[in-house]
């Protein structure tokens, strides 16, 4: 399991890793939950 504490972080890891499903606060440091999956 892979855990990133805000948007920036999660970006990195999904550049890094294959990922098959992502769960996403709504709130976060950073972007919110929307513009996070917008951006993936």
């Amino acid at each position: 399991m892979l855990t990133a504490y805000n948007a920036e972080q999660a970006l990195k890891l999904l550049e890094e890793n294959q990922i098959d499903i992502m769960f996403s606060d709504v709130i976060m440091p950073g972007k919110n939950g929307i513009e996070l999956v917008k951006e993936v």
